[in-house]
Formats: structure tokens, sequence, C-alpha cells
């Protein structure tokens, strides 16, 4: 098998690897751990649909350097200093492994998971001039989980469309995919919930490229009249 790179989430180290050299990393290192990896692959947030778990673990790794380094400035006035450019290498692989599970079984982003997080337990007051270590991100706390779920959701219902930058979810990519299907629905349920639909059809249709027309037209036939008129270039006028 080939492995993907993943250009859409930038350079990160441990992207390029061969699926042959994840698999023996796998196997090797986090063979215990694996159990629960199926079902996390079938929820996990869409940018990372086509990662090997090992490769999006990498990637889960990247994004706590990052906003460790960018929180430890903002609290702390210092960088944040890690000694591993492979977490493999660390004593807390397992625990990043397992916080990247809990991220694709919920769904989440890493980067919102990781920055939500960290900031929580620093206005905690448990931490003094340091950042918060894998291991104290996440409690075996259901009232804490459950406002964390809650967050998420409301991401949905917010003024932004959530939606992948990976660009297999394109509509010049689309061959039918169920994870292409479950997106192109995910955004759908948002455009339900805006006020001026026609706005987001237009930008989702036309300008991000994300939504198929056909879809468009079955699901909101009332407002594709409203988009005609709003989109003024010919470009936008439909057949």
């Amino acid at each position: 098998m080939e492995t993907i790179l993943p250009t859409w989430l930038g350079s990160f180290y441990g992207s390029d690897f061969s699926y042959d050299d994840y698999e023996r990393i796998t196997i090797n290192k986090f063979w215990q751990l694996t159990r629960g990896t199926s079902n996390a692959m079938k929820s996990r947030w869409f940018d990372y649909q086509r990662l090997h778990p090992l490769q999006a673990t990498y990637y889960f790794f990247d994004c706590y350097l990052k906003i460790a380094n960018q929180l430890s400035k903002k609290y702390f006035g210092k960088s944040y200093g890690n000694r591993h450019k492979d977490f493999t290498e660390s004593r807390e692989r397992n625990t990043f492994w397992m916080l990247r599970n809990f991220c694709d079984l919920h769904g989440f982003i890493y980067t919102w998971f990781l920055y939500n997080m960290i900031e929580l337990r620093l206005q905690s007051g448990e931490f003094k001039n340091r950042i918060p270590r894998p291991q104290h991100l996440l409690k075996d706390d259901k009232i804490e989980i459950e406002a964390l779920d809650e967050m998420w959701k409301g991401r949905f219902t917010g003024d932004l469309i959530q939606a992948s930058t990976d660009p297999y979810f394109r509509v010049e990519r689309w061959c039918g995919n169920p994870i292409q299907i479950q997106h192109e629905t995910m955004i759908v349920n948002q455009i339900k919930n805006k006020r001026l639909k026609h706005f987001a059809l237009k930008r989702l249709v036309y300008d991000l490229r994300l939504l198929r027309i056909e879809r468009a037209i079955k699901e909101f036939p009332d407002e594709i009249e409203d988009m005609q008129r709003d989109c003024s270039s010919p470009t936008y006028i439909l057949e």
C-alpha cells in the first residue's frame, strides 16, 4: 500500500514514511494500543481519515509541540522546549497515542482539543511556569468530557462552516466514497442552520467547491434562485 502524503496539514516529522515503516513501528511499539483504532478511524475528523494511525499520531504530536510553544509564550513569556523530535522515542509515546485515539473517537480536530485542554489546565492554577504534559490533559471525568463534546458541537452551529481541508473532499475529486458522502452531509446540515442559506450555498458550491450542485438543488430548491440572483458573475449561472 502507498502512504498518503497529507500536504493539506503542512510539514511535520513522520508525515512521509512508507506504509511498511508505519506498520513496523506500530507493531513494535504500539501493538497493545491498537485494539480501539478501527472504531476511531471511522469517527475521526475528515482531515485525518486517510492517514495511517501512526502517521496521524505524528501529526498530533507536532500539534502538541506547536500549541505548547504558543501557550508557553502567552502565559510564561518563554518558548516551550522539547527534547524529542520523534515522539516514539519518548516515555510518553503511549499517552500521545491514546490522546490521539480519544480525539478520533470523538471526531475532534487535534489543534482544537489541544489548545482548549492545555489552556483549561493552565487556567486552573494547577501548573506554575510550565506547560501540562500530555498525561495531564485528559482526566477520567465524565462531566469534563461531556462539556468538551458540547463545546465541539457548538462549532457546527456557529457562523463559520466546519469543513475538511483535504482536497479529497472537493467536488473535482468526487467518486461517491462513503466518507465523501458523510462530509457532504455534514456541510448540508450546517447550511440548514443558516438564516441566509443562499450566501453559504454560493461559497460552498462555487468558491470552496465542497458541495456538488446536484446535492445543493436537491436539498435547497427554494434557495437556489436566491443564490443565482446573488451570483452576478456569469461563472455562477446554472444551466
